[in-house]
């Protein structure tokens, strides 16, 4: 038999196997959690892998999860949770100890994309085109899984940084910031708000604790778009207003510089090295116009 007729077969047989895959099991009732053995909770290290890209690691300290490669900061715990769901997906089908041939033909050799959570490795490879399950290997079985993470495992690392300005641990003692002058940051009016007896005061002062208080409560939640690490010479090349606040909990106050653009608002956090990108309507709910005062 000619050399070009056995190749030929091989890869007939190679895709009728594919496709005998893909028509496995595919409906919500057939579904099967393949990863039940695997505690969710005792997850401490995340670690991602991608071609072309940093690695990423994560280590779960007390009950928070933190980025510690390529860049240092607290994790978002909603996309953590989001990557850890992988245990709790349904698996719709299985292909148990698949070849290198059949490997390299579902995009899982060589590896490209990998998830490992402690000890277990899970590779991610093409989607498979009729249902766009996605093709997982893990211990020598490729699964058909729901493509719910792909997206993130590829993203930077900086799409996994807390987007939340201030930690939920965290309460506000008091707070000094630029009044805001029409649609720009006053160059040399501020204000002081501390909380003195349970309640807000502010000097110069403001007849209405409610807006103080109001105020407090946009700052202590506030949610950036997103988050860019950033250098000392990043801080030191742009002029910015500046934000003092104190927490309960803290004896160092936090430092913030601000800048406000027609488009947006940059909250940075010196000690943090970290810049948090708002629209510029924000500035309305965090700052008090000078009219106002």
């Amino acid at each position: 038999m000619k050399s070009s007729y056995l190749t030929n077969l091989v890869l007939v047989c190679v895709i009728a196997a594919l496709f005998w895959f893909s028509q496995q099991a595919t409906t919500p009732e057939d579904a099967s959690n393949s990863f039940q053995h695997i505690d969710v909770h005792a997850i401490n290290d995340i670690q991602l892998k991608r071609e072309n890209s940093d690695d990423i690691q994560l280590l779960k300290q007390d009950i928070n999860w933190h980025i510690v490669q390529p860049i240092n900061a607290a994790a978002n715990t909603t996309r953590v949770n989001l990557l850890l769901s992988l245990l709790d997906s349904p698996s719709h089908s299985q292909l148990i100890h698949p070849n290198d041939e059949t490997l390299e033909q579902l995009g899982l050799k060589p590896r490209k994309l990998s998830l490992q959570l402690n000890e277990h490795l899970f590779v991610f490879g093409d989607r498979e085109p009729l249902n766009k399950h996605r093709y997982v290997l893990y211990q020598n079985t490729v699964y058909l899984m729901d493509d719910n993470i792909t997206a993130l495992l590829s993203a930077n690392a900086n799409s996994l940084i807390n987007n939340r300005l201030i930690a939920s641990q965290y309460k506000i003692n008091s707070i000094q910031l630029p009044l805001l002058d029409g649609l720009k940051l006053s160059a040399t009016d501020t204000i002081a708000i501390e909380l003195n007896n349970s309640h807000w005061q502010s000097l110069p002062a403001i007849n209405s604790t409610d807006k103080l208080a109001k105020l407090i409560e946009f700052w202590q939640q506030a949610e950036a778009m997103q988050v860019i690490p950033v250098t000392e010479e990043n801080i030191a090349s742009v002029e910015n207003k500046q934000v003092t606040i104190t927490f309960e909990e803290l004896n160092t106050p936090a430092i913030f510089l601000i800048q406000l653009t027609d488009r947006n608002l940059f909250i940075t956090d010196q000690n943090k090295k970290l810049k948090y990108q708002f629209p510029a309507a924000m500035a309305q709910q965090l700052f008090i116009n000078k009219e106002s005062d």
